[in-house]
């Protein structure tokens, strides 16, 4: 049996788009909602069957999430953490999700995140019959059996670096197998607890993801909150509580967020001038593009093209 091939690696990031790359294989996009200075890393240790991830950004964003087709993703939801998956407030527990399923995932903008996930092929498992056929991500209460695994394959992912280049023997003969036992047992937590499944939106994040196609399908330069409205079929009131429910955000500025995403992506190529940006963005006024773009990425448009371009 050939042995399982090791590798580790620390990616850092200082732009959020930059950060959707982090794990490979995965179908992700971020979007800033809140000012401050960006900060990411994705560390992630590959042993064979079992791959252990640790993600971090100093600020917290609105995420879409899709893991590889195939894969079992299991992540650990720390007590203090305060994150929303499809809308549903989500804390100290376990979760599971199944490749190929996309999942919204929000936060408070305004504090770190930390997420902690193990990544398997669906076949190295045996779970529960039935599992995923209402949906495809589920969450089980935590116990201090799962938080002393989560603990476990912590240590593991810090100690990778040092393990594999002195002793990587005991990584592929020893420490292998048992990884694979832990990762059994916590799926057999989903036999034996009460699940949770969150594959089933709230409404505010049906809202929210409507609102999402809305402004795909459309020009940036003609929605406004009106047509929002009217192109959803919903009061102002419903829009503006889901928004507050959701993202503590007005929809005012969730839209000017969401103009501003494009800008800075549009950014990244490094050629387009600072008008041409404003105007792709929907915003006709260029000095009011700035000064919302400044306030959510420190720096003016002007000032990041500059920056984009020496780096060309």
């Amino acid at each position: 049996m050939t042995a399982p091939c090791l590798t580790y690696s620390v990616r850092t990031f200082f732009d959020a788009t930059e950060q959707e790359a982090g794990l490979p294989g995965w179908e992700q996009r971020y979007m800033r909602t809140h000012g401050g200075s960006f900060e990411g890393s994705v560390a992630q240790v590959s042993l064979g069957p079992v791959t252990i991830s640790e993600e971090r950004s100093s600020i917290g964003m609105l995420q879409w999430s899709a893991p590889p087709p195939g894969k079992i993703i299991i992540a650990f939801v720390a007590s203090n953490q305060k994150l929303g998956f499809n809308g549903m407030a989500v804390a100290d527990c376990l979760m599971l999700q199944r490749g190929g399923s996309e999942i919204l995932c929000h936060s408070n903008a305004s504090l770190p995140e930390r997420g902690m996930m193990i990544e398997v092929d669906e076949t190295a498992v045996d779970l529960p019959p039935g599992l995923f056929r209402r949906a495809a991500i589920v969450t089980c209460p935590s116990s201090r059996q799962i938080l002393d695994i989560s603990r476990y394959f912590e240590q593991i992912l810090q100690s990778a670096p040092t393990t594999m280049r002195i002793a990587p023997a005991i990584l592929q003969q020893e420490i292998v197998e048992i990884l694979m036992d832990k990762v059994q047992y916590l799926v057999d937590q989903f036999k034996q607890n009460e699940c949770r499944l969150l594959g089933d939106r709230t409404s505010a994040a049906d809202i929210l993801l409507r609102a999402e196609s809305f402004f795909v399908e459309n020009e940036p330069e003609d929605i406004t909150i009106q047509s929002l409205c009217e192109g959803l079929a919903i009061n102002q009131l419903t829009l503006r509580n889901a928004f507050a429910e959701l993202l503590s955000m007005t929809p005012r500025e969730w839209l000017i967020a969401r103009k501003l995403d494009i800008g800075h992506r549009l950014l990244s190529g490094g050629t387009i001038t600072t008008t041409q940006l404003a105007l792709a963005s929907g915003f006709g006024h260029l000095g009011r593009f700035s000064t919302y773009y400044r306030k959510i990425y420190g720096d003016l448009p002007s000032t990041k093209r500059v920056e984009r371009l020496r780096a060309y």
